[in-house]
């Protein structure tokens, strides 16, 4: 009796003290078996870390001694991405970056993962593994990693080593090239013969490459892209992305000189299957006599048989060449292209990289190259991606490749080729590198314990972008260079600058920390929230993407607007309600300095260098309370003393609009001329700008009646202007902006 009155004394307290004991702040829920729901972080893996497991973090190591260091959460806090339109905050500036000593390195092909200032060693993170890039041998080798592969967004950073895998004992023959009637890419990419071209038009007058206008890009001598282009001579333009015209630039005798359907559709069904393909024409390329015409394809098919239903799903992309030495009769005489749908393209000395993303479906077939390695396809027919030229880390974060090639304009052929399995997203170019950053969701555990009846885990999650560098210039061709890790996510292309060496990279960081209770007998979590909050960044790698500078913290629960570096400054905008214009000292890569934090109402979408002393700035006014946008304004910067930064000029515009908000290559910028001009509501608007006068309106087209989608260009050729509309061109002259003569098409 004693032993039973004991028994059920022990129970009593037991449930009294699961009461007592419970976390304070932690979330009820009303089923203990469920965990809560909340907003105040992604959802969790479908499958949490058992709690005797940690999520590896990425290798943060001490400068001194090269062991890992704790993240400090209370230093980055993070918050989901903040909204257009957010309420009020303002920016505060961090100071000096502390200083990355050297990382260790683990052989002589071994690149460091990028090392972090030494923070407060509170918590020490697992060990991060060591991620190989592996070359295979054979197909096979590609077909079990996928299929061993459990791919997650959550991935540890890494040290990168290139190596080749050694080759299986199971032998796969490589994929032969397929004559052309086999070829999975269709009688639509087909070479047409080569005709006979017409008697050219008489030359009019040969303008020098600094009397025309060409497309605004990033980087100089780097070509990116457009729907239309000129050469100083004729004009090209892609119209609805399905036909390119081409228009003499003749000024008041402009017209149309040729034109030819460039991208077709067409679709076939019938009572048990059903086929559509289709071309989307999205870029132009000139070289010399040669015009490149970027374009991709999507076809689909359906069929039912026997009660079964079963589809195909393909996207490639692919450029088409056309000898425009005639321009009345443009012959096409080559096409070259590759798997996947389009990313991004550039082009440099007469050669164009084109970068697509190949996802690779889940119902793999061994024998069935075509479900998981990507094509390749010319003018002899289809072939697949050779193993040596794909590389994929050890752990993979993706099914999906980077497929980066390079194409000839006067040979007008493929190049070179690369396949990069699990990476994708943005592109940055520089003289001699490619870039390819993706950004990426992760959980790391930083500690575990025991708190009365609880399992405990504090965990920190967030945004990370992994960047990784491809050498262009080497004698193997594209090769892996590369790879490195910074905290939080990119803007874009211009968040990302090489110079002396050197990778400049801007992000917004999101953080959230939270600690994860566990009651394993009642089997169910409740999670406890803190430290969440936003903050930007500015990253400066090494050769061997090694962090050697940083500066961090800044403008918190605001994110990045706009990016551009010049020389050894970089400058970015964030905002909330005001814009805090960031001007960073990069002389030392180790040690970038904040000079100055200008703030005005409203932001910059776009930046641009436009003389050694201003920096323009393209974006929307803003009420300061509130932040709401309230329309379009022009920025004038003073740059000339980076530690003085002052908006000199500015101009509030009545147009609630423009594409080139978002694409840099619809604005047109001449400081030579003092014009700046692009797309609005409805029409084309150009704006002079001196130092005296500051900037004035001087002409707004607006063509009543035409078809306007927004989607034109703004060029010049000698003394005319050129708008190119998607049904028509107007021809300005220079010397007034009077209208002249509008040709329509």
């Amino acid at each position: 009796m004693k032993k039973t009155i004991t028994w059920m004394l022990a129970v009593l307290l037991l449930i009294s003290s699961c009461a007592k004991t419970e976390p304070q702040d932690v979330p009820e829920t009303a089923d203990p078996t469920v965990p809560p729901l909340t907003d105040e972080l992604p959802e969790p893996e479908e499958t949490d870390p058992p709690a005797d497991e940690t999520v590896p973090v990425p290798d943060i190591a001490d400068p001194e001694e090269g062991a890992p260091a704790d993240p400090d959460i209370a230093e980055n806090p993070a918050d989901p991405p903040a909204p257009e339109a957010p309420s009020a905050g303002d920016a505060e500036v961090a100071g000096d970056a502390e200083v990355a000593g050297d990382a260790e390195v683990a052989g002589d092909t071994t690149i460091t993962k990028p090392v972090k200032p030494e923070k407060p060693e509170e918590k020490t993170p697992a060990e991060p593994s060591v991620i190989v890039m592996n070359v295979p041998k054979e197909y096979v080798q590609v077909y079990e990693k996928l299929v061993n592969s459990q791919a997650t967004d959550i991935y540890n950073g890494f040290d990168l080593i290139v190596e080749e895998e050694v080759e299986e004992e199971i032998a796969v023959e490589e994929a032969p090239m397929m004559d052309v009637s086999d070829a999975i890419v269709s009688d639509k990419v087909v070479m047409a013969p080569t005709a006979e071209s017409a008697p050219a038009p008489e030359p009019g007058k040969v303008y020098r490459e600094d009397e025309y206008s060409k497309t605004n890009t990033q980087v100089a001598d780097i070509d990116e892209g457009d729907i239309v282009k000129t050469d100083g001579e004729y004009i090209y333009v892609l119209k609805d992305n399905r036909e390119l015209l081409i228009l003499s630039a003749a000024g008041e005798d402009t017209e149309v000189l040729s034109r030819r359907t460039v991208a077709e559709n067409s679709d076939d069904k019938g009572d048990d299957f059903y086929y559509s393909y289709s071309q989307n024409a999205s870029e132009l390329y000139i070289h010399e006599d040669t015009l490149a015409v970027v374009l991709t394809a999507y076809e689909w098919s359906e069929t039912w048989e026997d009660g079964r239903y079963s589809y195909t799903n393909d996207n490639r992309s692919y450029i088409e060449f056309y000898d425009v030495s005639d321009p009345t009769e443009p012959v096409r005489t080559a096409s070259a292209g590759q798997d996947g749908y389009y990313s991004a393209s550039r082009m440099m000395d007469g050669v164009i990289y084109l970068i697509t993303n190949y996802n690779v479906p889940y119902d793999l077939i061994h024998e069935g190259y075509d479900s998981y390695i990507p094509g390749l396809f010319d003018n002899r027919g289809h072939e697949f991606m050779p193993a040596d030229c794909i590389v994929y880390p050890e752990e993979l974060r993706s099914r999906t490749y980077s497929v980066i090639c390079s194409y000839s304009m006067n040979g007008r052929d493929r190049l070179d080729e690369k396949a990069v399995l699990g990476y994708s997203g943005t592109v940055y170019m520089s003289g001699d590198h490619l870039y390819l950053a993706d950004s990426y969701y992760f959980e790391d555990v930083l500690d575990e314990y025991t708190e009365r009846i609880y399992q405990v885990e504090e965990v920190v999650s967030g945004y990370r972008t992994e960047i990784l560098k491809l050498d262009l210039t080497g004698e193997d061709g594209i090769t892996v260079a590369a790879a490195g890790t910074v905290d939080g996510e990119l803007l874009n292309q211009f968040s990302m600058d090489e110079y002396d060496g050197h990778l400049r990279v801007v992000t917004t960081y999101w953080q959230n920390s939270r600690k994860v209770y566990r009651d394993e007998e009642l089997g169910f979590t409740n999670y406890k929230y803190s430290d969440s909050g936003q903050t930007n960044g500015l990253y400066v790698l090494d050769s061997d993407m090694n962090l050697v500078g940083e500066v961090s913290g800044l403008a918190e629960d605001e994110r990045v607007y706009s990016v551009r570096f010049s020389g050894d400054v970089g400058y970015f905008v964030t905002f909330r309600q005001v814009d805090p214009l960031f001007a960073v000292d990069l002389s030392d890569p180790a040690e970038p300095k904040i000079m100055s934090a200008l703030k005005i109402p409203g932001f910059s979408n776009y930046l641009h260098p436009y003389s050694d002393t201003l920096l323009f700035g393209l974006g929307q006014d803003a009420d300061e309370k509130t932040g709401w946008t309230t329309g379009m304004k022009l920025s004038m910067f003073d740059v000339s003393d980076p530690y003085d930064v002052f908006e000199k000029d500015k101009l509030l515009l009545d147009i609630g609009y423009s594409t080139a908000l978002y694409n840099h290559k619809a604005i047109l910028i001449s400081a030579s001329r003092g014009i700046i001009g692009f797309p609005c509501d409805n029409g084309y608007v150009v704006y002079g700008y001196s130092e005296d006068e500051g900037f004035r309106e001087i002409t707004r087209t607006d063509l009543k009646g035409v078809y306007w989608n927004g989607n034109s260009r703004g060029l010049y050729v000698g003394d005319y202007m050129y708008i190119v509309l998607q049904n028509c061109t107007a021809v300005l002259d220079m010397e007034d902006f009077e209208l002249i003569t509008t040709i329509e098409y």
